[in-house]
């Protein structure tokens, strides 16, 4: 049997518990190298994702099986990183944002009194 065979039968062969700890591991994957979290978030999202990468190693039949499903699903996640990225520069959706952000920090119209230093206006003296 070759390695692809055997990582599948051990895949076969897990229960509940191992297969849950897989899922949450990949769930947490992205969330913990991405942005769209606080950084207070991400921390706990890589604290999550490597305790449950351990817990399934742990409770896995074989635990090189299952740093090879790991190892896989990483490169999965990449892969749709890399796909959605190309995906964005074909349709130009970066390009798009990126002048959008220009024009909102552009300066905005500079204001009638420009040229005159902007005093507050005297009391009026009383004789």
């Amino acid at each position: 049997m070759n390695v692809i065979g055997e990582v599948q039968a051990s895949l076969r062969s897990m229960g509940f518990g191992p297969l849950l700890l897989a899922m949450l591991f990949l769930a947490s994957y992205p969330l913990a190298i991405g942005s769209f979290a606080t950084p207070v978030a991400r921390l706990r999202c890589q604290a999550a994702a490597v305790l449950c990468v351990l817990g399934f190693a742990a409770m896995a039949p074989s635990w090189v099986h299952a740093a090879v499903i790991a190892a896989v699903g990483i490169m999965a996640i990449g892969g749709f990183i890399v796909l959605a990225w190309l995906l964005s520069r074909v349709l130009g959706v970066a390009e798009r944002r990126q002048s959008v952000g220009v024009e909102e920090s552009a300066p905005a119209a500079a204001p009638a009194h420009e040229g005159r230093a902007l005093t507050p206006p005297r009391p009026a003296r009383a004789t």
